[in-house]
Order: C-alpha cells, then structure tokens, then sequence
C-alpha cells in the first residue's frame, strides 16, 4: 500500500464540503468531492430523469425527451385508488 500523498482525499473527506442542487426539470448538480463508482470526482452532473444512457450521469437525455419534474410523482400516483 502506498502513502498517501498531501492533499489526496480518503473516503472520511468525502461528504464534509459536498453541495447537491436539483435544477428545473434536469439533473443533480453536485458540487465537491464525490466518490462514483469506485472513483472520486470533484463536480458531477448527475440523471434525475432515469433515461440518460451514461448513468449515473447526465447525457442530456431528459432535453431531448422533455422529462418534467412532476413526471416522477405522476407515476408513482398512476397506482394509487381515488
């Protein structure tokens, strides 16, 4: 196992300066260190729509499919009884 270099994030930094911000009828903003899929970026864009063709990230598949926000709580109404 190697040392750890100054300034190399480890799992414990991870969530102490992390903001993640919805936006209008698109994707997650998430802003700071993040751990994905075994890898640490330091901003991501990530899918919201379920559609992207690259989750856990955005492809910009909910422009062209023009996915609302509200679809989500549309759907998940469809089953409920009146």
């Amino acid at each position: 196992m190697s040392e750890q270099e100054e300034g190399d994030l480890v799992a414990g930094d991870l969530a102490a300066d992390v903001r993640i911000t919805p936006t209008v009828n698109g994707p997650y903003i998430v802003e700071g260190p993040v751990e994905i899929g075994g890898m640490v970026h330091m901003n991501a864009v990530l899918c919201r729509c379920g559609r992207s063709g690259a989750k856990p990230f955005c492809d910009g598949t909910h422009l062209r499919t023009a996915w609302r926000e509200d679809e989500a709580w549309v759907e998940s109404d469809e089953g409920e009884e009146g």
